[in-house]
């Protein structure tokens, strides 16, 4: 059974391409309106053309029911930080911001509500929750049930 604090899992997404060979993880926001945005780190979308994107649709959180929804989107559609500089390290990219935003078109038919948190400053002793894909989602499998959820507080 989802926990209240598990809510945090239908904001998740997992984040790959085409052929499935780049696994990582972003967490959604939803202002309403017409346009959904993932935020993730930018070395996940750092070389890819199209980024699939599966979605976390809560049908019933409190018996981890959720809907996946999948889309595509461009490179177009992602953007990194201005303050970003790319270095190499033995021919590995290393970004001095690992931040990057995709924006995501909503379809009408995705009915999805509006976010109920914002993004902002954290401080001490505040609760935090992070998810992701660490170990990937295996090829044909729901991602709902490789999603890792922890809790913690911020320490310094």
């Amino acid at each position: 059974m989802v926990t209240g604090e598990d809510r945090t899992r239908q904001y998740s997404v997992y984040i790959t391409d085409k052929d499935t060979t780049v696994n990582g993880s972003g967490v959604l926001y939803y202002p309403g309106g017409g346009t959904m945005f993932v935020f993730t780190c930018a070395h996940v979308v750092d070389d890819l053309e199209t980024v699939r994107i599966f979605v976390l649709k809560p049908l019933d959180v409190e018996k981890d029911q959720y809907e996946v929804f999948t889309t595509d989107v461009s490179r177009e559609q992602v953007y990194f930080s201005p303050l970003d500089t790319v270095t190499m390290d033995h021919e590995v990219k290393v970004h001095s911001e690992d931040l990057a935003i995709i924006e995501i078109k909503k379809p009408e038919t995705f009915d999805i509500a509006p976010t109920d948190y914002f993004v902002g400053e954290s401080s001490r002793h505040n609760p935090i929750y992070t998810q992701g894909y660490p170990n990937g989602v295996p090829a044909g499998q729901n991602p709902v049930e490789y999603l890792e959820c922890l809790h913690g507080s911020v320490t310094s």
